[in-house]
């Protein structure tokens, strides 16, 4: 079940999507949601995530880069989009998860962060411990899932 292919009117061949599905899933819901970082998205008197165009929208604008140089550079952009998405990873990871096992971080101190997302929507609340909130935890998620199936595809086409 490879990716299709058509002839284009000088005759040579060009896929006809730029990633396979398996590949574009995570990848496009991702996207959408970290789009709502940029506009904010409130439930009730609690956010799922406050507006942050200000301090991420260059991550949006790096991550909209590398997937359309993964789409149309091949397997040079899908290694691109793989070392940006690991990246993103890690720092996601050193920002939120960091504040589950040390008290000081790469962003402050864990009550710093604590009275930060004091008003968003969390699955878990320990007093006195920082845990991530529910969109950045869906957030690590998603970029991991997304980095498992670029990974793949790359391994598939190899």
């Amino acid at each position: 079940m490879g990716q299709k292919r058509i002839t284009s009117v000088e005759g040579t061949n060009c896929s006809r999507r730029c990633f396979p599905l398996r590949m574009t899933i995570p990848l496009m819901l991702l996207l959408i949601w970290f789009a709502l970082d940029m506009t904010g998205f409130k439930i009730g008197g609690k956010y799922l995530v406050e507006k942050a165009f200000k301090d991420d929208g260059y991550w949006m604008c790096i991550y909209i880069a590398c997937l359309i140089l993964a789409c149309f550079a091949g397997r040079v952009g899908k290694i691109v989009l793989l070392c940006q998405l690991s990246v993103w990873l890690i720092i996601q990871l050193l920002c939120h998860e960091w504040y589950l096992f040390f008290d000081n971080g790469p962003m402050g101190d864990a009550k710093d962060k604590i009275e930060f997302f004091r008003n968003t929507i969390k699955l878990f609340e320990i007093e006195g411990r920082y845990l991530p909130d529910l969109y950045h935890t869906i957030l690590h998620v998603m970029i991991a899932w997304s980095i498992i199936s670029v990974v793949k595809v790359l391994r598939r086409s190899t």
